[in-house]
């Protein structure tokens, strides 16, 4: 997780599409990848959420470029990313998170887990630090989009991002709103995807349960 991801995908990308972005898209991924075992009548549900993915991809890739080529030619608007970020990472510090330390060890944790020259007992520990800091450093983020400074920076960027956008495509609000509705769509077919095989987990268990059970009762009676 890199730290523009951790303070909003550089910022901008954040505050352009409040939060709906690659992380929604992988989120997504990891529930249609975890389908293995379905049930036939699960397949074509799984393949609506694929192509949802792919969709959501492809608009994200265009509201991208376009904020690229935005911040390509307005100098000043890079200007504003950059002050917006530096205000996430103090207001993320007042919560006791130095958001750039925590993510070089972050870095430092997965490198060494990867190397495989760590014991289990080692990975475990490791493992557990970078949920810890991950926790922490999401949490002070939270709490830091909720401050008024930072409200009206990122409002005001989103407004001129969105305004040198509209300059390089006169489509780029249609493009984003259309972006923002599938990453949306994506986030809930994914939750509901991801609760359906809970349930259907639930009731695989409790089939299994009762048909113990009832192997038992039987061998009870063989032995009487």
């Amino acid at each position: 997780m890199s730290i523009a991801r951790v303070i909003g995908r550089s910022a901008a990308a954040a505050v352009l599409v409040s939060g709906l972005t690659a992380a929604s898209v992988g989120h997504a991924q990891e529930s249609s990848n975890q389908g293995g075992g379905e049930s036939n009548s699960a397949q074509p549900a799984k393949q609506q959420l694929q192509q949802l993915q792919q969709r959501v991809r492809k608009l994200q890739q265009e509201v991208q470029k376009l904020q690229k080529q935005a911040l390509e030619n307005n100098p000043k608007l890079g200007e504003q990313r950059d002050e917006l970020r530096a205000l996430m990472e103090s207001k993320m510090e007042a919560e006791g998170v130095d958001a750039k330390a925590d993510q070089k060890r972050m870095q430092e944790i997965r490198k060494k887990m990867q190397s495989g020259d760590v014991s289990k007992a080692e990975q475990k520990e490791m493992a557990k630090e970078l949920r810890s800091k991950r926790n922490a450093m999401m949490k002070a983020r939270r709490s830091a989009m909720q401050d008024d400074e930072v409200k009206k920076a990122r409002k005001q960027l989103r407004s001129d991002l969105q305004a040198a956008m509209k300059k390089e495509d006169p489509e780029a609000e249609q493009k984003i709103d259309e972006y923002r509705q599938a990453a949306k769509k994506l986030r809930k077919q994914a939750r509901q995807a991801a609760a359906q095989r809970g349930g259907a987990q639930k009731r695989g268990q409790g089939g299994g349960e009762k048909a113990g059970k009832s192997g038992a009762s039987g061998n009870q009676g063989g032995d009487n």
